[in-house]
């Protein structure tokens, strides 16, 4: 039979990765290809597994065919699986809570992260909307990452934490874009209108959960060309009336710690894009040129 994607429900099987057994390390200093844990088994085979497909794929630039896409994820799960993990898997990962991180392909660097936050430890579960622009997501919205963000909350658990993670791909298409095609006055207008329908969208998403603890994570700002919108979008999410307006729909914007390896210009928005450009992220943050490693 047709499924209507847009009315499908995905259900809360991403859950299923919180089971234990898995992930839980073995008591032994000595560990050969027979006594490996359970993770360390999934992580060796996802690894040579990109490493058939990327023989598979070469010499074809698929980056240049309607699948660019699904080639451009295949190739950042591919960088970030062969990095290897400097946190050790906590011994009873069990008794860790899930904090769902929601948002465009960025959340996949993230994804399966152990933190802690007051004084709880908590998992990273990822809940990718692939392509999703903060435009698209208003409310008179009919584009397909609409449905697909309130699918995804749909199966968030009652007071379990969130952080959403977008704003990039505005800023890398959406703004440049609007502004070219005189939709918008300067980039500044074209921010403070995405800047708009972000909070409105937390006051929607507060209503959908009024329990969770919701968080917003800054703008990713790793891509050189983009540097001078992703770091104004930041600047206007931290102005009075963003805060008010997040204050009221008890939402918390994220602090990070400088990711670059020179100090950042006191005014990174009335600083030159060639300028920002130039800034260097530190060595372990690098990945891929547009996502960043954790």
């Amino acid at each position: 039979r047709t499924m209507e994607i847009e009315s499908h429900i995905v259900g809360p099987g991403v859950l299923s990765l919180m089971e234990d057994s898995w992930r839980r390390r073995s008591d032994t200093d000595y560990l050969d290809s027979t006594m490996l844990s359970g993770a360390q088994r999934h992580w060796q085979i996802l690894r040579r597994l990109c490493a058939m497909l990327e023989r598979c794929c070469k010499g074809h630039e698929l980056h240049m065919t309607s699948v660019r896409n699904e080639n451009a994820y295949f190739s950042c799960i591919k960088d970030i699986l062969m990095q290897e993990s400097k946190a050790p898997i906590p011994k009873a990962p069990a008794s860790f809570k899930p904090m769902f991180i929601v948002g465009d392909s960025h959340v996949l660097s993230f994804a399966w992260q152990f933190l802690e936050f007051d004084d709880e430890h908590f998992m990273l579960v990822p809940l990718l909307i692939t392509g999703a622009k903060i435009w698209h997501l208003r409310e008179d919205s009919r584009f397909y990452t609409m449905f697909s963000f309130w699918d995804k909350l749909s199966i968030i658990p009652i007071e379990s934490p969130v952080i959403f993670l977008l704003g990039e791909i505005d800023c890398r298409d959406g703004i440049l874009r609007s502004v070219q095609k005189g939709k918008h006055d300067s980039f500044d207008d074209a921010l403070r209108t995405v800047v708009n329908v972000y909070l409105d969208l937390l006051v929607q998403v507060r209503k959908k959960l009024p329990s969770n603890k919701l968080f917003v994570h800054p703008v990713p700002i790793a891509l050189p060309e983009t540097r001078f919108l992703t770091m104004a979008m930041n600047t206007l999410l931290e102005t009075d009336w963003s805060q008010l307006s997040m204050e009221k729909a008890r939402v918390k914007l994220l602090r990070v710690e400088s990711i670059f390896v020179k100090d950042v210009p006191e005014h990174p928005e009335n600083t030159d894009a060639l300028t920002l450009a130039k800034l260097e992220l530190l060595p372990e943050l690098r990945l891929d040129g547009i996502h960043m490693s954790t």
